[in-house]
């Protein structure tokens, strides 16, 4: 028996009338890198504190593919240009806020987290992942 509860997918199981709860991580959705562009694109995978990001990001033309998760819980495949910026808000039951991937000074990827976890206190910070 499985089941859904805050994004999490969990599988229940039943023995002698005690019940075992366990998350199950779920198959990547994330498309593969493009072939023939394997030099520019950089492979992601990055967490601080509640945050968790895998994905890849493309030199050339500045475009990111990130599957982002919090707490855990994934909350999608996100897909975007780092000249425009990409903003995942999101409110959780234990957590809420937003996670900014921008580009700064032409050649530095960063990320600014501003998560609040209900039970664990407040994330907020500018960090550079790349620089190329």
């Amino acid at each position: 028996m499985s089941g859904y509860f805050a994004g999490a997918i969990v599988d229940v199981k039943k023995k002698d009338g005690k019940y075992s709860v366990k998350q199950v991580q779920r198959e990547k959705s994330l498309s593969l890198p493009v072939q023939g562009q394997e030099d520019s694109q950089l492979e992601i995978s990055w967490s601080f504190g509640p945050l968790t990001v895998t994905g890849y990001f493309n030199t050339e033309t500045l475009k990111i593919r990130v599957e982002v998760s919090v707490l855990r819980i994934i909350l999608d495949s996100f897909y975007g240009n780092l000249k425009d910026s990409v903003v995942i808000n999101f409110d959780l039951k234990l957590a809420k806020g937003s996670i900014k991937f921008y580009l700064k000074n032409e050649n530095k990827f960063w990320v600014c987290i501003d998560i609040d976890v209900i039970f664990d206190g407040l994330y907020h910070k500018d960090i550079k992942l790349l620089l190329w």
